[in-house]
């Protein structure tokens, strides 16, 4: 099975939700103040909330509303950038997103402003206006330029397990970050997190080497559990 090789995760992968909310208020107060600092900001929750990949939320505007108060479910309305329906057009997804902790509700009411629905226009970063039709071709040349806007914008603490740096996060880490939180934190079925990270197959799910290496651990210490003496 393929495997996406990237080295850089956070240090403590646990609490990725805890640490999504404190880049952002650390990176609000840190670095050269410019207009589209706050957007950015709302960039990175987005991608991470909705686990996008970098261009989707260019394509058209995404918009979140409020779908049931309790527990609380937000719907993401956003463009697929790799899935294509028979006319060729590429497909818009309602994707029904389960609240899970009092940090993930601070993003979400950080990307709505409290609001109960919101439609969110990036455009303004990418200096351009795209559509749902514009060529995978442009999109790849215009996604190393949001790449790195993205890292002078927003900065962690990463690892690639020999060395920890405070420094631009690549976009896409994001992305797998929130796949990470929802199969390894939360115990999402494969099949769910395929559906709200919109992959074409839930064999997807095991391609990122830092949720390959968790799965075994937790299926090796679930096999501790079942040995006669192991409580003892």
């Amino acid at each position: 099975m393929r495997e996406y090789k990237n080295s850089w995760f956070l240090p403590d992968m646990t609490n990725i939700d805890k640490s999504i909310v404190h880049a952002i208020e650390e990176n609000s107060e840190e670095g050269n103040y410019h207009k589209n600092k706050g957007l950015w900001l709302k960039y990175a929750a987005f991608i991470y909330l909705s686990g996008a990949r970098r261009m989707e939320p260019f394509l058209m505007p995404p918009y979140i509303y409020l779908l049931r108060q309790e527990p609380k479910i937000y719907v993401i309305r956003k463009v697929n950038e790799k899935h294509f329906n028979k006319a060729g057009k590429r497909i818009i997804e309602d994707t029904p997103w389960l609240v899970h902790s009092d940090y993930e509700m601070q993003l979400f009411y950080f990307l709505l402003e409290g609001k109960k629905e919101m439609s969110l226009n990036f455009n303004q970063l990418l200096g351009k206006k795209l559509d749902k039709d514009t060529s995978t071709k442009e999109l790849r040349l215009l996604g190393s330029k949001i790449t790195h806007k993205f890292e002078e914008n927003f900065k962690m603490e990463i690892t690639n397990g020999e060395q920890t740096l405070k420094t631009g996060v690549p976009v896409h880490l994001l992305r797998h970050l929130r796949a990470y939180e929802l199969v390894v934190n939360k115990g999402y079925p494969p099949a769910l997190v395929q559906k709200l990270i919109g992959w074409n197959t839930m064999n997807m799910v095991f391609y990122y080497a830092q949720i390959q290496r968790a799965m075994r651990q937790k299926e090796v210490l679930a096999m501790y559990e079942k040995l006669p003496n192991f409580h003892s």
